[in-house]
């Protein structure tokens, strides 16, 4: 389960900063503009609940401190898997000015080893322009930080739920390669994390929305048919 109650996908307690009016224009209606916004942005917050929960799965780099870290790996005292987060890159001296990819993920033995940087998505569906912002960024995010470490240095884009890397070049248009990608399993099988348990923790925000969505639905359309019967009542009144 994710232990950071701060990041969650409940629709319940998503508090957008900013309200769609287009939504509330399509409906004519502020209330259900407001739930479709909400639904929009708990979707996004699902992305850093997925990220949390391979984190929290996952063996860190050592007191989240990167620039330690690849000083002791030059002197060969790593051996195993370490994840580093796009914080922790942030705040060493291999951040990528904006750039930082979400995860950086270490293969060592005894200090050498491969440095796989990931940029993690939930879905995998993106327009050409997008698709050719995310791999614009990975391929700045590999030239920078391969000059930097001691390691050997490759990008993949994973589409976490995914079912083929075919799936997600095509939902890329093409502009990756399949030795560019990765899904979720190939994902959790380089970290050594139970792939399963992952998508079980994933699932927890489920029933919820789904109970908290249905009353919604149901609330604004009753509210919204009575209005409705009521404008129609004045209306054969008047005539």
């Amino acid at each position: 389960m994710v232990k950071n109650k701060s990041i969650s996908a409940l629709i319940a307690e998503t508090k957008p900063k900013n309200s769609s009016g287009n939504y509330a224009r399509l409906f004519g209606d502020e209330e259900i503009g407001g739930l479709i916004t909400k639904i929009q942005s708990a979707s996004i917050k699902a992305g850093y609940v997925l990220e949390e929960i391979l984190t929290q799965k996952s063996t860190l780099i050592p007191n989240g401190d990167l620039d330690n870290f690849v000083e002791e790996c030059n002197l060969g005292k790593y051996s195993g898997i370490f994840l580093c987060t796009g914080k922790m890159i942030r705040n060493s001296k291999y951040n990528v000015d904006g750039h930082e990819p979400d995860l950086i993920i270490f293969s060592l033995e005894k200090g050498r080893g491969v440095c796989h940087i990931v940029e993690l998505k939930v879905g995998a569906n993106f327009d050409t322009k997008k698709a050719d912002g995310e791999k614009e960024t990975l391929e700045i995010c590999c030239s920078v930080l391969s000059s930097k470490l001691p390691f050997k240095t490759n990008f993949y884009l994973c589409s976490f739920h995914a079912e083929s890397k075919e799936e997600i070049v095509s939902g890329l248009k093409g502009r990756f390669t399949e030795n560019e990608v990765i899904t979720g399993r190939e994902l959790c099988k380089i970290l050594n994390v139970n792939y399963a348990e992952v998508i079980k923790d994933e699932s927890q925000f489920q029933r919820d929305n789904i109970i908290y969505f249905t009353r919604s639905v149901i609330e604004n359309a009753k509210r919204k048919l009575y209005l409705i019967s009521e404008e129609n009542f004045y209306l054969e009144n008047e005539e």
